[in-house]
């Protein structure tokens, strides 16, 4: 039965370290995501697949419901 004690103990360490990850990491996160660098670089990879795929943004977009509000060009 005392094992069972200290795998119950381990696991909520666990839980409360995996908490306290994501509380400090989440602030950085969200920052990075909304930084003009992040932009730049999602940018970068997009117009390198569609210039691998040859196709346009409106042209994939237009495929997908959730992506329709993006289209500005068709």
């Amino acid at each position: 039965m005392r094992r069972k004690g200290w795998a119950v103990a381990a696991v909520g360490i666990l839980v409360i370290l995996g908490a306290i990850g994501i509380a400090w990491l989440n602030p950085q996160l969200t920052h990075y995501l909304e930084s003009d660098r992040f932009r730049a670089e999602l940018e970068k990879e997009t117009a390198k697949v569609s210039r691998k795929e040859g196709v346009k943004w409106g042209d994939r977009a237009g495929s997908c419901a959730l992506f329709a509000g993006l289209v500005t060009e068709t």
